[in-house]
């Protein structure tokens, strides 16, 4: 029970952060200690990188560069999930291993967050898309969502987020985050115009049956009608004989490439 209920919180924020991509909002801020979210993360996330150096003989090196900074203005958990983003990205920008260097800093209006790696780093073309939702280089190990989900967090705590890169020489990513004095008085940010509702034909591939099985009932129980199809075979032939608005498709599956 503890597992779900931790694993519908991730899912809360996730998708509490996949919405802010398109629209912004400032819900939840609050003073944040970046100090302590940045060493949570890392100490949260070093075991697994000891235990892979290990398996693999790849060793990632941490350098934390933490000085006295004060509270920024945002939401703590979304910040945390940003920086945990970051850093995953920073560590698998090295595949033959490397070093990751967290710092902060401040200035007289802002908290300064960087993130650096000594990895491949990116070429202008790939510099110029890499923030865009779902664009990656991993290919079927990557979602491209990592840069887009932190830009989105940063941009919800109005400060800025910059990146620099260059093929063989890593990347650097700058975060700039409001001191919590300095947001006191919030500026008006502008909303999108309410959605309504429309109640749709909704394709569900998925070869998971309780995964597949657990979204169509949740999409039928809202009012939408909700297929499900067991393999991306199934799925095509469903399409041939229905008209469905969305299709809501595992990204990979057996027997499909």
């Amino acid at each position: 029970i503890e597992t779900i209920s931790a694993a519908v919180d991730n899912v809360r924020r996730l998708m509490k952060n996949l919405t802010g991509i398109f629209q912004v909002h400032r819900e939840d801020m609050g003073p944040a200690d970046i100090n302590l979210l940045v060493q949570r993360t890392l100490d949260i996330l070093e075991p697994r990188w000891h235990a892979e150096a290990n398996m693999t003989g790849k060793t990632i090196q941490i350098k934390r560069g933490i000085k006295a900074v004060p509270a920024v203005a945002g939401n703590e958990p979304d910040l945390q999930d940003a920086v945990l983003h970051l850093v995953l990205n920073a560590v698998e920008a090295m595949p033959n291993g490397g070093t990751v260097t967290v710092s902060t800093y401040s200035d007289k209006s802002h908290v300064i967050l960087e993130v650096s790696d000594t990895g491949t780093g990116m070429s202008p073309e790939v510099l110029a898309r890499c923030s865009e939702p779902f664009f990656t280089t991993k290919e079927s190990d990557g979602t491209g969502m990592g840069l887009t989900i932190a830009q989105s967090v940063v941009q919800r705590c109005n400060g800025s987020i910059k990146i620099e890169s260059e093929i063989g020489k890593g990347t650097r990513i700058i975060i700039r985050l409001p001191i919590w004095a300095e947001a006191a008085s919030p500026k008006t940010v502008p909303t999108s115009p309410p959605v309504h509702a429309k109640h749709l034909s909704i394709l569900m591939v998925d070869d998971d049956t309780m995964s597949r099985k657990t979204i169509c009932e949740c999409l039928n129980a809202i009012g939408h009608e909700a297929t499900g199809a067991a393999s991306g075979a199934e799925g095509l032939q469903c399409l041939r004989t229905k008209h469905f608005d969305v299709a809501i498709i595992d990204k990979a599956m057996p027997g499909m490439k």
